[in-house]
């Protein structure tokens, strides 16, 4: 993941349930059989692309099954993290990340 993206976005750590509910989303996500990149949210959850239309472009694919290499686990695995995700602000998308990635940042809630 990518920290540069954290920092330029003012390191937020906003740590609280909307938050804790993606990162767990997100880890569950990555310890699905074909998840380890991020599934269908690879340029979301991997590259920190966390614009509206990313998660759209990504959640349009998860809907459709548009990847048939990944399994129907990882599918449904990205599907409630990309909802999940859809639904914090931008400061919240990024805390979520680096909380996923183990970086903490000082974050408090």
């Amino acid at each position: 993941m990518c920290e540069t993206c954290w920092a330029v976005a003012g390191k937020p750590a906003i740590i609280n349930d909307k938050v804790k509910l993606a990162v767990d989303l997100i880890k569950e996500l990555y310890d699905t059989e074909d998840g380890g990149v991020g599934g269908y949210g690879h340029i979301v959850f991997d590259d920190w692309n966390v614009d509206d239309s990313d998660i759209e472009y990504c959640l349009t694919a998860a809907r459709v099954g548009g990847y048939e290499f990944l399994c129907d686990e990882c599918r449904s695995a990205s599907l409630k993290a990309l909802n999940m995700f859809k639904e914090l602000t931008e400061e919240e998308r990024y805390s979520a990340l680096a909380l996923a990635d183990g970086d903490q940042g000082g974050a408090s809630a």
